[in-house]
């Protein structure tokens, strides 16, 4: 190898090595566990009610026995409109009670009243804080958490894929994984 050569591979195992210490730091970190708190969200769309209800202090939560399954969306994102859609028709098919609720993430402007209106979510949120990523350390466009009636964070899943399991299937019963 000829000096120019070494340098490459000097940068690229130096990148390398800067990378998977900074991936080693973020997973190190004592991240706050996922709690469902609308306090701290901003909603902009119950889709829930007729004149569903833009901004401003969300009313009362009828979500009783059922769950509530969040999928983060950062809107310039076309698989996260597609996560949403197959979630939707999963539980179209399932009848199941549960919530669907889409948060906006890593938008620093709020999101006009009419997004995601076409994808029959029941709330539409704006993680105006980033408590999404800089609290829980999440990181994937298109991941489910869901939350039980209190609030609790339950379990997380990835993005639905095509062809993939079905999202409301029997390994729901899965225990909490790493938040």
């Amino acid at each position: 190898m000829n000096g120019a050569q070494w340098i490459v591979a000097g940068c690229a195992l130096g990148g390398l090595a800067a990378l998977g210490a900074a991936w080693h730091l973020d997973r190190a970190r004592g991240w706050e566990t996922p709690r469902w708190d609308p306090g701290r969200l901003v909603l902009i769309r119950d889709g829930r009610a007729r004149g569903a209800s833009e901004g401003g202090t969300p009313g009362p939560d009828p979500l009783a026995a059922g769950e509530r399954w969040v999928v983060a969306v950062q809107p310039q994102c076309p698989h996260c409109r597609e996560s949403l859609s197959r979630l939707v028709a999963a539980r179209a098919r399932h009848e199941d009670p549960i919530e669907i609720e889409a948060l906006i993430v890593d938008t620093s402007r709020r999101p006009r009243a009419t997004i995601l209106g076409d994808t029959g979510v029941d709330r539409v949120w704006w993680d105006e804080r980033n408590t999404w990523r800089r609290r829980w350390g999440h990181r994937v466009y298109g991941e489910i958490l869901v939350f039980d009636p209190s609030g609790n964070c339950v379990r997380s899943l990835p993005p639905p894929l095509d062809g993939g399991d079905d999202p409301l299937g029997p390994a729901l019963g899965v225990p909490p994984d790493d938040l």
